[in-house]
């Protein structure tokens, strides 16, 4: 069993920020689990989730006919595509 990741060090193995990660975590894109206050993410939920942004890019390249990545951030009842 491989050790369980901080929100650091899936930020990191990501390249995103802990507040992007703690909103993954907020909504449901990235799994975690909690353990008293600590919040830790095991790495095939990690692994899972790029697998699954992986499929999403392949699939908007394949509706789209070219390589694009599309995101969609939601901040309240805002919604952006980047």
């Amino acid at each position: 069993m491989d050790p369980l990741l901080t929100k650091r060090q899936a930020a990191e193995i990501l390249q995103l920020s802990i507040p992007t990660i703690d909103r993954k975590i907020r909504t449901g894109e990235l799994r975690a689990v909690r353990l008293g206050r600590a919040v830790r993410i095991e790495p095939d939920d990690l692994r899972e989730y790029v697998n699954r942004r992986e499929s999403q890019k392949k699939s908007v390249g394949e509706t789209t006919g070219t390589h694009c990545t599309a995101e969609v951030i939601t901040f309240d009842q805002h919604r952006s595509v980047s």
